[in-house]
């Protein structure tokens, strides 16, 4: 950040008279030997020190509409429902929030004084909630190929908005399979937006802004939590959410679970392509994490729905493509004396043996007003009706 010296007549945010405001991005602090920093020019910031854990989280864990808000009562009521009346009152009963100064879109937990503060827009609970959403505009399939069009949307008419494609080879499983080969391939390319552009971006908005003689303040104030509104069912969601817990065997092209006395109990088959773009996935997420930046995700039921439209249209579909029984069973259980060499065996989310390929097209986008509406109806949707 661009050092900005401190004045010693402005020690306290000037809305709170706080000596350090989240929502005002102000933060003074003394040093140990009792004077106060000019800027944070010198100040020592260990590397790694924002990192979190790279965990694939499903928004359902902790229920999107339960974010940002922090019940004082108990230590075990942290989080908790806002009565509808609160959450009226605060923003008109939307859970989320367009900054047209970020151009970005954050969910609403707490009051107006916090959420809408630009460019803080950190909820009572201390963190910041941004929101992405991946939708479909079109499906193409043959027998060479899948294609799916889509826009990542960060916030109404934003200038971060851009559509994709991602072109797939066909996998040997149904269109289903296939378009949601597609979208994992998809996704990986929006946390690549997210690490390239959006994150610069809000990076150079705080330091416009921010107030302080502490470099670990000012990087906190850049970093946010992301959610991700996506098509991919509930049931491929659930089993990204174990990858990590998996070991996977490129002999077998399965994913392997242990016990807890260590013995391998259940598999879960799939596809060598299906398996790269589930590790390239992660490798994303690791990429996210290492900045600070936890991923949340959330099944937006809309956008499902129009995937279901098409996919119930045989006549756009090969018909080598539109069996169902082409997909390996989800998991089965590994049969007594089944063969599993341990040494064989790798973590779920390993690059381990994958070449680095890019199947990615990336246009210029920018949404028109009645696909900005479809984006907040699909923001809503995702907010009021978390998975369960």
């Amino acid at each position: 950040m661009s050092p900005k010296d401190i004045d010693e007549s402005r020690l306290y945010c000037e809305k709170h008279m706080l000596m350090t405001c989240k929502i005002c991005l102000h933060s003074v602090n003394v040093a140990s030997d009792g004077t106060i920093p000019k800027n944070a020019t010198d100040l020592f910031r260990p590397d790694g020190i924002y990192a979190v854990e790279p965990q694939f989280q499903l928004a359902h864990t902790l229920d999107i509409d339960r974010l940002g808000y922090i019940d004082g009562l108990h230590p075990d009521k942290e989080r908790k429902l806002p009565h509808i009346d609160l959450l009226k009152a605060i923003n008109n009963g939307s859970p989320y929030y367009d900054c047209n100064s970020c151009g970005l879109t954050y969910l609403a937990g707490g009051g107006p004084g916090s959420f809408a503060a630009h460019p803080s827009h950190v909820c009572s609970d201390g963190e910041r909630y941004l929101i992405a959403r991946l939708s479909a505009s079109k499906f193409t399939c043959d027998s060479k190929k899948t294609v799916w069009h889509g826009s990542f949307h960060f916030g109404d008419k934003s200038p971060l908005n851009a559509h994709y494609q991602c072109i797939g080879k066909i996998d040997s499983r149904s269109a289903e399979w296939n378009l949601d080969n597609s979208e994992l391939g998809t996704l990986t390319q929006l946390l690549t937006s997210v690490e390239k552009e959006v994150f610069p971006h809000r990076r150079k908005l705080v330091d416009e802004h921010v107030y302080t003689n502490s470099a670990y303040f000012a990087g906190r104030a850049r970093r946010f939590q992301l959610i991700v509104i996506t098509t991919l069912s509930k049931t491929l969601l659930s089993f990204l959410g174990r990858v990590q817990t998996l070991k996977y065997s490129p002999k077998k092209q399965a994913y392997y679970e242990n016990n807890r006395f260590g013995i391998v109990k259940r598999m879960y088959p799939t596809t060598e392509e299906r398996r790269r773009l589930t590790a390239k996935l992660f490798a994303g997420l690791k990429r996210l994490a290492k900045l600070g930046i936890q991923v949340h995700w959330s099944p937006g039921t809309k956008s499902m729905y129009k995937k279901r439209v098409f996919l119930n249209e045989p006549h756009v579909v090969p018909p080598v493509l539109n069996e169902s029984q082409n997909d390996p069973p989800a998991e089965k259980d590994v049969e007594p004396g089944e063969d599993v060499e341990e040494d064989e065996l790798i973590e779920g989310d390993s690059l381990e043996g994958i070449p680095d390929q890019d199947q990615f097209q990336n246009i210029e986008y920018v949404p028109s007003p009645e696909e900005d509406a479809e984006t907040q109806d699909a923001v809503q949707d995702a907010s009021s009706n978390p998975a369960k």
